[in-house]
């Protein structure tokens, strides 16, 4: 059913001698039907996150479906229910390293998962005003890995891990 579905899609946007940008750039500019046939193709017929992807390889696809993807901040965010579902040390390296608060993490790391739990809870419900912009603004983007949508990369040589590599400073306090 998705190959008939190409088959009667308009390509004629789609030019291998110009740029995957240029190339975007003719898709939009397409008829409102055209573009609701394309974007329900591209829907059907990925299986996985263009966060996954090859940029280099799937270019045009990796920006087509970042312009589509909703931004999951903008509808949720994390809590205790979330916290409570990952290890003590992947909660110490979300504080250190993706939130920049190493010295809460290195503090935290000598407590419960619980009250590691309540902090983080406590944080994204209401960001504490004692943290600085960047601190502030990691706090208001953050999600799980596989929930990052809002134009996010990632290193698909790198999967997300669980817990934080051993030699960090968070790892180290746990």
């Amino acid at each position: 059913q998705v190959a008939a579905a190409h088959d009667v899609l308009d390509l004629s946007w789609l030019d291998d001698t110009r740029p995957p940008a240029d190339q975007f750039a003719a898709f939009r500019a397409l008829e409102a039907g055209e573009k609701a046939k394309l974007v329900a193709y591209a829907t059907a017929s990925t299986t996985q996150s263009c966060f996954a992807r090859d940029r280099q390889r799937d270019s045009l696809m990796h920006a087509f479906e970042i312009e589509i993807m909703p931004d999951i901040r903008a509808h949720w965010t994390p809590n205790a229910a979330l916290f409570n579902r990952f290890k003590k040390a992947w909660l110490l390296k979300i504080l250190g390293e993706d939130l920049g608060l190493a010295q809460e993490a290195v503090t935290l790391a000598s407590s419960s998962k619980k009250e590691i739990v309540a902090f983080c809870d406590k944080l994204f419900a209401e960001p504490f005003a004692t943290l600085t912009d960047a601190q502030r603004a990691a706090v208001a983007a953050w999600c799980p890995p596989m929930m990052q949508t809002a134009g996010v990369v990632c290193d698909e040589a790198e999967p997300a891990s669980e817990s934080p590599e051993p030699d960090s400073e968070v790892a180290q306090a746990a």
